[in-house]
């Protein structure tokens, strides 16, 4: 697992013209997204700019995720879905009441799972994109959310992070230690640690067999609202504007949790 860090090795300045909330990564392009409305892709090797659309959603875009050639984007109510190429529009996926926030896919790529308020929806990641489920959830407005191989993790407004069994649905416990919403997720390759990023400006990382912090970053000027961990490079994006990159390095890891 790439988990012990070593140091902030690039920043993307001004990379959106207000809040990077979200972002998303393939082999290729890397997608970040906010409350200017757009939707921009990087070339992942250069970091480069390789296309944007603009206005997006007509609301904050809060949470970016990618299964096969479809890019996920999410706002009030409403979920729509993207070329990952163009970034043309294909779909939008209604029938939601609250904002959306978070989203997530199994490790199958069969299920894309969105959190709102209360609320985990289980969608078909395939057209027609069919509602496949619902979990009641009781800690409120859902701003992140993960799957291991063993948990649903949601990230909430009360700064837990609330882990439910991921065949059963049961509650298990939470992750105590950040100050402000638990805004972003992400987990190791193999699911034995997670990342969280907080509007206490900070990034943490948990060893879930624990459910201790392992390491805590502090290198934004505000709120981090995203966070992507792609091969040894965990990327966070703030209220700052800023994009931070840092470099990670191997270390044994745990057998999947």
């Amino acid at each position: 697992m790439s988990n012990l860090l070593r140091g902030c090795v690039h920043t993307i300045p001004s990379a959106h013209t207000e809040a990077i909330l979200a972002m998303a990564a393939n082999a290729s392009f890397l997608f970040t997204a906010g409350s200017d409305l757009s939707i921009i892709s990087w070339d992942c090797k250069t970091l480069k700019k390789v296309a944007v659309a603009k206005d997006a959603h007509d609301d904050d875009i809060d949470c970016l995720e990618i299964i096969g050639d479809s890019l996920f984007s999410t706002s009030h109510s409403k979920i729509k879905v993207w070329d990952v190429h163009t970034l043309q529009h294909k779909h939008t996926m209604q029938g939601l009441n609250h904002r959306v926030r978070a989203l997530a896919y199994d490790r199958k790529r069969e299920r894309l799972y969105s959190g709102s308020h209360n609320m985990v929806h289980v969608w078909d990641s395939i057209e027609p994109f069919s509602l496949l489920a619902r979990i009641d959830t009781k800690f409120g407005s859902i701003y992140s959310i993960s799957l291991t191989n063993r948990y649903i993790a949601t990230g909430t407004y009360n700064r837990n992070v609330h882990l439910y069994d991921i065949e059963t649905h049961e509650y298990k416990h939470a992750l105590s230690g950040h100050l402000g919403a638990i805004a972003a997720l992400a987990k190791s390759p193999t699911g034995s640690f997670l990342v969280t990023g907080s509007h206490d400006s900070t990034v943490q990382i948990w060893d879930l067999q624990k459910a201790l912090p392992y390491q805590i970053l502090q290198r934004h000027e505000s709120c981090v609202n995203t966070i992507l961990v792609r091969d040894d490079l965990l990327f966070s994006g703030s209220d700052d504007t800023e994009i931070k990159v840092f470099k990670l390095f191997r270390h044994q890891d745990y057998s999947a949790s």
